[in-house]
């Protein structure tokens, strides 16, 4: 199978989904038959004039933007289909490297339930960080996920953009695993600038959101959390299969079940205590 096909395995053509910010290259696109609508927080005509002005976009490209049917932040989806009145009648939701930018995942956890049938599927591609820019940061956990949901954060804070700024790393991050021309990576950025990017932040009135990896993953990390979320009756899901790959991303599908069924998927202390093993060994 390729990455398209593993992210959508269990989704069918003829099934009801959304896809969440594909911009110019979408998993299930419409034009081939999915039955599927398009949320991002820009519509339609604004990604189309945001493709065309990136220096790197290969602009015959441009035909592939599909149309936006919710323009909304994924962090309010269920909002978005409320207004049309779908609440729980959505098969699957798919997102493709969408999800560790959130500032707020349990609060987009929540909202996927409400706009999922039961047996509905989440499925997401997210990017492993021994293989990506992210290497040098510390692994996201459970309480970081319970600190923005409790918080009600709405958009990275000022120490989650000193973190991804101060430690992104350039040349060669999808080597480092294996050690490989260690010594020529170097980060983007000085230390002390970052820093002091961190202290204007702080005087600044200036409100422009600011993109960045809120979160950091493995497959072990992930798979810990979202069953620590399960123990704690906070997202009504099980994990219907975790697919970790040798390359820069891993591949998870979330599936919808009843909230009175989340004993069944609970994590006794022993459970806890293997996972962090699994973790720390790798």
């Amino acid at each position: 199978m390729n990455r398209e096909d593993l992210i959508k395995k269990y989704i069918l053509k003829h099934e009801k989904g959304i896809e969440i910010s594909p911009w110019h290259n979408p998993i299930v696109p419409k034009r081939n038959g999915y039955n599927v609508q398009i949320l991002d927080i820009l519509d339609t005509t604004e990604l189309i004039e945001k493709f065309k002005a990136d220096p790197n976009s290969i602009q015959k490209n441009v035909t592939n933007i599909e149309h936006v049917d919710f323009v909304e932040s994924a962090l309010s989806i269920d909002k978005a289909v409320e207004k049309i009145n779908g609440l729980e009648t959505y098969d699957y939701i798919i997102s493709s490297h969408n999800f560790e930018h959130l500032p707020n995942p349990i609060k987009f956890l929540k909202a996927c339930a409400k706009v999922l049938k039961i047996g509905g599927h989440l499925s997401m591609a997210i990017p492993c960080k021994t293989h990506t820019f992210d290497y040098f940061r510390r692994l996201t956990t459970t309480t970081d996920f319970l600190e923005m949901f409790f918080e009600n954060q709405e958009r990275p804070n000022p120490y989650q953009i000193y973190d991804f700024i101060s430690n992104f790393i350039i040349n060669n991050p999808n080597q480092l695993k294996n050690k490989i021309k260690f010594n020529n990576v170097d980060f983007s950025q000085d230390l002390k600038l970052s820093f002091e990017g961190l202290r204007d932040s702080f005087k600044s009135e200036n409100t422009e959101y600011v993109d960045v990896h809120v979160s950091v993953f493995t497959p072990d990390s992930f798979n810990l959390i979202i069953n620590e979320l399960i123990t704690l009756e906070l997202i009504p899901f099980k994990i219907k299969e975790l697919i970790p790959l040798p390359g820069f991303e891993f591949f998870v599908h979330l599936q919808k079940i009843n909230s009175s069924d989340l004993s069944k998927y609970k994590l006794s202390s022993r459970d806890r205590i293997n996972m962090y093993k699994k973790l720390y060994d790798n």
